[in-house]
């Protein structure tokens, strides 16, 4: 089967056209958070979301598995993206993201978070616990980014997890 190639397609998650990609319709929401405050090796994880999204464009609509096009089916809406204002605390960011989420959540939605730094996934996580209690959290990492703070914060991408 050939790649299908969508260069014109609107700069959203797979290049869904309006029907597939409503805010009010679709039941997944994908929300992009450029967020680069805290890396310790490296940089450039603010232009993740944005490097996701674009590579989504190319996607195949119809997965081959299923047999079904899922995109198509449940709608995919591309939030705005949650930035972080330099000179916030990193604890309100933090709060605002969680509050973010929660509205998603409050309406049913299914929510995937693009970042930016895995130091987003803490109030991402919290969100979706005070929804769903059972809720339990598998990671894949290097390192197990369970210090108590790193570089005087303990919001940084090495204690997401303890927290």
């Amino acid at each position: 089967m050939a790649m299908i190639i969508r260069e014109n397609a609107p700069f959203n998650f797979m290049g869904l056209p309006p029907e597939y990609s409503d805010e009010n319709t679709a039941q997944i929401v994908i929300v992009p958070v450029p967020f680069e405050q805290t890396v310790s090796y490296g940089g450039g994880t603010a232009k993740g979301p944005d490097a996701i999204i674009d590579a989504s464009r190319h996607v195949e609509w119809y997965d081959r598995e299923t047999g079904r096009e899922f995109a198509v089916e449940k709608g995919i809406y591309t939030a705005e993206p949650f930035y972080y204002n330099n000179g916030d605390a990193l604890a309100s960011f933090m709060d605002g993201l969680k509050n973010y989420v929660r509205q998603f959540l409050a309406n049913d939605k299914f929510v995937c978070t693009l970042g930016g730094e895995h130091s987003i996934s803490l109030p991402v996580i919290e969100a979706h616990h005070e929804r769903y209690k059972g809720l339990s959290v598998l990671q894949f990492d290097a390192h197990a980014d369970l210090r108590e703070e790193y570089d005087g914060t303990p919001y940084s991408h090495a204690c997401v997890m303890r927290h």
